[in-house]
């Protein structure tokens, strides 16, 4: 077995300063063009086409390429931060990750055995709850992953460029929290107990704390950015500001995950909602933190949405009745209508529960459940609320059910046949000045100069 007890308690580097100044060199140099280099390959090869391969091999290339970005992630950069501290520094859960030690992992974490304890509810209960956990793990990875695909690949989504990259931001932190989150709670259901082990409890219950807090804060900027939109028609954003609010978005979401791992939190499987749940409201000072942490990530984007929400309404309300206004402004303050509302619907049973059980008060447990699980409603409900609002997006989605299940529904429709959709594709782009095959040319005539004879 390997021992990782020296490595977790401050056990200090046995190497010369040269030895580890230049090993720190060398894992330094081996980090930086390992991610650089991987990453401009899979970006190159993916967005331009940069690689001319075979499609077999290119994919091969880009499998190479991810496989050495992710032993880069897990051994070299891990190493190099080792060499920089002069000891491990990277805590004991990460430790076990990397040396996929179990045996260690029972012996030295301070979480509890998830797997020995076993769920508290009936049958009765237990069937619901599976079933619905089922529903949206399956719509939340084919949603949201059917959202990214056809936006990226036929640009099935009629938005602007800002409020597509927010949407797409928004369906990649649903898909991160049906992973993280929904998915075990799933495998947890069926089982009847918590089979998935005391690591992934680990990191199912820190990474938690990351996707919700993202889907907070990207319907806050959809609906901000709506709002901005109507009151100053005349005003535009970049895409290269979009991203950059998106990665502040995700750092901000990633509060209560730094809160947690820094007091050194441990993981224990909570049977009551049978989900794993970090041991950082076990600790005064942490619980304080992370209690202002998650009232600025969520509970304050809640209320400004919420305000939002009302006033893009009633200009919905009032656009819908002039005829001036466009209808495809319409249908995206609609849109944003509906994302908001769903967010805030999902949401407040929760917090108003967690409010009144923070008095110490009970709740039925039915209620409880109840509560806890609308917030799941949010990840499988956004692409719903797409194809009923977007047209275009809707009839994607009517031509693949048609594919899937061609005698039960659908429409039989090619998605290039899409109106105004063509595959953003570099081989099918053409040039809005160039004269299609057939096309007649028609340019303006020239006056000719009148001659005067003499």
């Amino acid at each position: 077995m390997t021992n990782t007890s020296g490595l977790m308690t401050g056990m200090d580097l046995v190497f010369s300063p040269l030895q580890v100044a230049s090993l720190g060199t060398f894992c330094f140099i081996m980090t930086f063009f390992g991610l650089l280099g991987n990453g401009t390959v899979l970006y190159s090869s993916i967005r331009y086409n940069a690689i001319r391969l075979d499609r077999v091999s290119l994919i091969f290339v880009q499998n190479l390429a991810v496989a050495d970005m992710l032993y880069t992630i897990c051994v070299i950069l891990p190493q190099l931060i080792t060499y920089i501290a002069g000891k491990w520094v990277l805590g004991k859960a990460y430790c076990i990750v990397m040396a996929q030690d179990m045996e260690a992992s029972l012996n030295e974490t301070e979480a509890a055995d998830a797997s020995s304890q076993t769920l508290p509810f009936s049958i009765a209960q237990l069937v619901p709850l599976t079933v619905f956990c089922f529903i949206v793990t399956f719509f939340g990875f084919l949603g949201n992953g059917t959202v990214l695909y056809s936006s990226v690949r036929y640009n099935a989504i009629r938005l602007d460029r800002v409020s597509l990259i927010l949407v797409q931001n928004l369906a990649v932190a649903d898909i991160i929290y049906t992973l993280c989150v929904i998915l075990p709670q799933l495998i947890t259901y069926v089982a009847g107990q918590w089979v998935l082990g005391n690591v992934y409890c680990f990191i199912s219950a820190q990474i938690s704390f990351i996707p919700g807090s993202a889907n907070a804060l990207t319907v806050l900027l959809i609906t901000s950015y709506r709002l901005w939109l109507v009151t100053h028609p005349f005003s535009s954003t970049s895409k290269n500001e979009a991203r950059i609010a998106v990665a502040i978005t995700w750092v901000l979401a990633s509060a209560g995950t730094i809160i947690s791992l820094s007091y050194k939190s441990s993981s224990t499987f909570n049977p009551q909602n049978g989900k794993c749940m970090s041991g950082v409201y076990e600790n005064l000072a942490a619980q304080a933190l992370l209690k202002i942490a998650l009232a600025v990530i969520v509970m304050i984007p809640l209320l400004v949405i919420t305000v939002e929400n009302i006033i893009l309404c009633v200009i919905a309300v009032k656009s819908s009745r002039r005829h001036e206004n466009s209808k495809a402004n319409y249908k995206a303050l609609l849109m944003v209508c509906a994302l908001s509302g769903l967010f805030i619907i999902s949401w407040v049973p929760y917090i108003i529960f967690t409010l009144i059980k923070s008095k110490n008060t009970d709740i039925p447990q039915a209620l409880d459940l109840l509560a806890f699980h609308c917030i799941y409603i949010n990840s499988f409900g956004n692409p719903i609320l797409y194809t009923l609002t977007n047209k275009r997006f809707g009839l994607y989605v009517s031509s693949l059910l048609y594919n899937m299940f061609p005698c039960l529904c659908g429409v039989k429709m090619s998605p290039k046949d899409l109106p105004g959709v063509n595959p953003t594709s570099s081989t099918n782009a053409r040039s809005t000045t160039e004269p299609r095959p057939g096309e007649q040319v028609f340019e303006p005539s020239v006056p000719q100069r009148l001659t005067v004879r003499e």
